[in-house]
């Protein structure tokens, strides 16, 4: 199932959504995670099958449980 994960880059303007494709929920919102740390995008929400939408809020919270040790 392909997981789309929505942002705009603030590089462009008018900054303009754009989204990426990903095999797995795991790997949209890890992409998202990364993306959320770079000050030049920002996250929309990652959607999954069937039209299920993750929010950034919700991204946020997967982020911080999710967070490697690596990165604390």
């Amino acid at each position: 199932m392909k997981w789309k994960l929505h942002f705009t880059s603030n590089h462009s303007l008018p900054a303009r959504p754009r989204w990426q494709d990903y095999n797995s929920e795991v790997a949209a919102l890890s992409a998202a995670c990364d993306m959320m740390k770079a000050s030049h995008t920002t996250v929309l929400y990652v959607e999954g099958p069937d039209h299920k939408r993750i929010e950034p809020e919700a991204i946020k919270r997967w982020c911080d449980a999710s967070q490697r040790p690596d990165e604390s």
